[in-house]
């Protein structure tokens, strides 16, 4: 037996010691008929950000000749007993000769550019590796399909659907792709205060869920999330899905009119409806909070109608916030008072926190903390949104940094993910960044974590530990989301706050100046292109 096992240890190391490409054979004419090549498809992305699928036909090494157990070359039995060649590590996938740089694939630029794998483990290493409950892969052959991660995404509107959209066309049929939406249809919060002024206009603010998939193996489900795990996430129905990568994109709600609590598409109508109904007849209207919604809807109302009393109740000397520039500020400030609005600066009304004051719009007193009594007919509350994260309340005992302390929305670092949190990440107007919570930001931050997934997947396919390769990160697209990225970076050093990923920002970062605007279609039809529904909104918005 002793004999046997140095003779096979001779073997393998002879083996090892010779594995080597084999010398490159001479280009041979292609025939017509040869089926020697296959075709693969891969994806681009245009300069609109929006996956294209293309195909190329890769070049394939000719077939190994016949070789005895004991040959060294790729083709041996040796090699797949104890690993592939040296030829065989390499991963990187060709590229057609034809094709032009402007249009490299995506798979080819993660390949080449972001990421190179490392020298593979062996066939042995990788067999003899304990199985995890969430490896969702098997054992393939060829082209057969196979599962090799499970995503979760909480919401189903513009973050979550572009994330989906995105992971499917990166990663094909390698990751199932499950979205958890509640609501029946999809409520366009931007243009939610035109349609207030036009009741013609609330149809068009609820879209269908998409199809969106093109793989009968990804879902949406109707359901509610209840609780989030490192691991899985429960349902309503007690139902529990778990997870190798999740992704939070649950949005965030206003009060009334830009939000609704009903999962049924009817109310919303039924409430923009009534504000319209009470606007129309109102002398005094009181908007609360001088953000960018409390301006537009000032200048909304005061167009329509001119001859109303329309008082503004804000904190600041100015309106707005630090998310614009001083001089924008005092021009937009003018700007209302040109426009015949009351300005009630420096003062706050006194209403519940984060509350829905204001629903039912109806006549109301209401005292400011300088002792102030106004009467108004219809109150506009435009002080803020709160993040629909409830589910993520049991997480956040075990750890109160996911968490900001007021708003409740979702802390993270560059790369998206929640702090503490490798495989979970937030998007969209979820997350804490501060700035303009804008359609394309919620796309880019979707488009970045798709990136990630894609990367861990095809390392999973190989074998390799998801630890070796990080997360791409995102960049900044204003001046105050680079600053709370920064102020995220400090905290997490601060508290002690494992944080994976620690960003490089962008020395000449194009930083974009966000104006208020109350022309809205532009943002809505954004929108409709993302669910891939037709514009059917009839009046201005």
């Amino acid at each position: 037996m002793l004999a046997n096992r140095d003779r096979f240890a001779n073997i393998k190391k002879r083996y090892e010691n010779q594995r080597a490409a084999p010398p490159k054979p001479k280009p041979k004419p292609v025939e017509k008929d040869s089926d020697t090549t296959k075709t693969t498809h891969t994806y681009t992305i245009n300069s609109n950000d929006t996956l294209k699928s293309t195909t190329q036909i890769p070049s394939i090494p000719p077939k190994p000749s016949k070789n005895s157990m004991f040959s060294f070359s790729n083709g041996s039995m040796l090699s797949k007993i104890f690993g592939k060649s040296k030829l065989d590590l390499n991963i990187v996938p060709e590229v057609s000769k034809n094709s032009s740089t402007s249009s490299r694939s995506v798979k080819d630029e993660f390949s080449r550019t972001l990421y190179s794998f490392p020298e593979r483990q062996t066939a042995i290493s990788i067999s003899t590796r304990k199985s995890n409950r969430h490896d969702s892969y098997s054992i393939h052959s060829g082209e057969s399909s196979i599962k090799v991660m499970n995503v979760v995404i909480l919401g189903g509107s513009v973050a979550g659907i572009s994330a989906a959209h995105y992971i499917e066309t990166l990663c094909n049929k390698s990751v199932k792709i499950t979205i958890v939406e509640p609501q029946e249809k999809i409520f366009l919060k931007t243009g939610a205060l035109a349609a207030i002024m036009d009741t013609t206009n609330a149809q068009g603010l609820l879209i269908n869920n998409p199809k969106i998939f093109k793989h009968n193996h990804n879902t949406i489900v109707r359901a509610k999330a209840t609780n989030v795990s490192k691991d899985h996430v429960e349902l309503h129905n007690g139902e529990k899905l778990y997870f190798d990568s999740l992704i939070i994109a649950s949005g965030c709600s206003y009060p009334s009119p830009a939000s609704y609590s009903s999962y049924k598409s009817k109310a919303a109508q039924d409430m923009i409806i009534n504000y319209f109904n009470v606007i129309v007849k109102a002398k005094v209207i009181l908007v609360i909070g001088g953000g960018s919604s409390g301006v537009e809807v000032c200048l909304r109302i005061s167009k329509e109608y001119p001859t109303k009393k329309i008082i503004l109740a804000h904190h600041e000397s100015f309106v707005l916030n630090a998310n614009f520039s001083d001089s924008y500020r005092k021009k937009i400030h003018n700007k209302l008072i040109d426009a015949g609005i009351t300005m009630m600066m420096n003062d706050h009304v006194k209403i519940p926190e984060y509350s829905n004051y204001g629903f039912p719009p109806k006549g109301r007193w209401i005292e400011t903390r300088t002792g102030k009594m106004i009467f108004s007919d219809v109150q506009i509350n435009c002080t803020g949104a709160l993040g629909n994260t409830d589910f993520m309340k049991p997480l956040a005992k075990e750890n109160a940094h996911i968490l900001t302390p007021r708003d409740n929305f979702i802390n993270v670092n560059q790369c998206m993910q929640v702090l503490g949190y490798r495989n979970i990440f937030a998007i969209g107007d979820v997350n804490s960044i501060r700035g303009e919570k804008t359609i394309d930001r919620a796309k880019s931050q979707a488009n970045v974590v798709a990136k990630s997934i894609f990367v861990w997947t095809e390392a999973k396919l190989r074998g390799y530990s998801l630890k070796k390769f990080k997360p791409i990160q995102w960049s900044p697209d204003s001046k105050m989301s680079l600053q709370s990225l920064k102020d995220m970076e400090i905290y997490c050093k601060d508290n002690h706050i494992h944080n994976e990923y620690i960003p490089t920002y962008k020395v000449n970062l194009k930083l974009i100046e966000y104006e208020v605007s109350v022309r809205k279609v532009d943002e809505i039809k954004k929108v409709y292109k993302i669910f891939d529904e037709e514009y059917n909104i009839p009046g201005p918005m």
